[in-house]
């Protein structure tokens, strides 16, 4: 690629380069999830790799709208502009519409085209609180098409990304795979297989919050459940942040550094380590751990007990989970010695995890800003 400005594209209407197909739901009677019939979309699947490609789960014996292998399916329905294809001949509902390239249009390059003008797509959606494309404005929008060659060389470049993608993403899964394994091995049996003698209480293992904080210089970060991303937490993405005079009025709680928090409402049972002092809501327990516990080790202790504290927890709509239920909890405790041990397997498995997501973000960060450049002809491809 170079950065001249290319003179071979033509700006065409999406129904001169492809056939459009809107979808039809087929009486739901004819629905089923034992293979009979021909598999069926009814709206945007949740089961989509990196390539965009989908595996059909639903299947009907009255098909109405049937669009063949390989073409590109659009969500017509909130959301709206959303692209992927099947491997297989499906059936489509009304929430979906079929995009077939012409034969001078390569259907992978148009696919790639569809998916960077998902813009245009939700600008023309239409309804204050359902939105929707029509056939008309679907077809009438706008597709820059270079020469078939062009085509070719852009969708390998992109898929070259996507497989990039692909293949970080199979990592990532075989890695949380591998954690999940070992956190139930390590934190039941421990290292050498033996179950560790069960606690009484969760108390054992952590020392009362002051009732006043001491005073605190600066300004002290408000966190909440949106800010957990990882072990430890620092900073409010939000930037909310209190003084040392807001937090003796309003007699808030600031938990010192390597204070285990566990969420008790919101996403019940989520946790993170603080990493300097802050302050959170009441929808939160703070585990300040005693000598004979590592906070390391705390963490992933109550990681792996969301199950239990779920149904330790009361409520219909939203659970909440009481701080005398929650201290009252039984917990499997090795040595000290054992529980940095394991904290050190566990962490490092973590830090792989999180090599991985940040490559895959990069590789997402490229494929967009590629993708802007091409279609927005700010390069040339040759």
């Amino acid at each position: 690629m170079n950065t001249k400005k290319p003179n071979n594209w033509q700006t065409k209407r999406l129904d001169e380069v492809a056939t459009i197909t809107m979808g039809q739901s087929p009486p739901s009677s004819s629905y089923n999830d034992q293979g009979f019939g021909t598999p069926f979309f009814q709206g945007k699947p949740s089961n989509i790799d990196n390539f965009g490609v989908a595996v059909p789960h639903q299947h009907t014996t009255e098909p109405t709208k049937v669009v063949s292998v390989g073409t590109a399916l659009m969500t017509v329905r909130a959301p709206v502009g959303d692209i992927f294809t099947s491997s297989t001949q499906v059936c489509i509902g009304r929430g979906l519409s079929g995009i077939m390239a012409n034969p001078d249009i390569l259907q992978e390059y148009l696919n790639y085209q569809l998916q960077f003008s998902s813009q245009q797509f939700q600008a023309l959606s239409q309804g204050s609180t359902f939105t929707a494309i029509n056939s008309s404005d679907l077809k009438s929008i706008k597709v820059g098409i270079p020469v078939k060659n062009i085509q070719q060389k852009i969708a390998e470049i992109l898929s070259a990304v996507d497989e990039a993608i692909q293949k970080t993403d199979q990592i990532i899964k075989k890695t949380e795979k591998l954690k999940r394994g070992l956190m139930n091995d390590l934190l039941t049996h421990g290292i050498g297989r033996k179950k560790y003698k069960l606690s009484e209480v969760i108390n054992d293992f952590i020392v009362p919050m002051r009732n006043k904080p001491k005073n605190f210089s600066g300004d002290i970060p408000w966190c909440r459940i949106e800010d957990f991303n990882g072990i430890y937490l620092s900073n409010s993405k939000s930037g909310q942040y209190v003084n040392d005079q807001t937090i003796k009025e309003m007699k808030l709680r600031v938990y010192p550094i390597n204070t285990v928090l566990v969420s008790c409402s919101a996403d019940l049972g989520r946790c993170a380590i603080t990493s300097k002092p802050l302050v959170t809501n009441q929808t939160f327990i703070g585990l300040v751990p005693s000598k004979k516990i590592n906070s390391l080790f705390l963490f992933y202790l109550m990681s792996s007990i969301s199950k239990k504290l779920n149904n330790l927890a009361s409520g219909t709509t939203i659970l909440y989970l009481s701080r005398k239920r929650f201290e009252n909890l039984s917990i499997n405790v090795p040595p000290l010695i054992k529980q940095i041990q394991i904290s050190k397997i566990l962490k490092s498995i973590d830090d792989k995890l999180t090599k991985s997501l940040q490559q895959k973000e990069k590789y997402l960060k490229l494929k967009t800003g590629l993708m802007h450049d091409i279609f927005n002809q700010k390069v040339e491809v040759n």
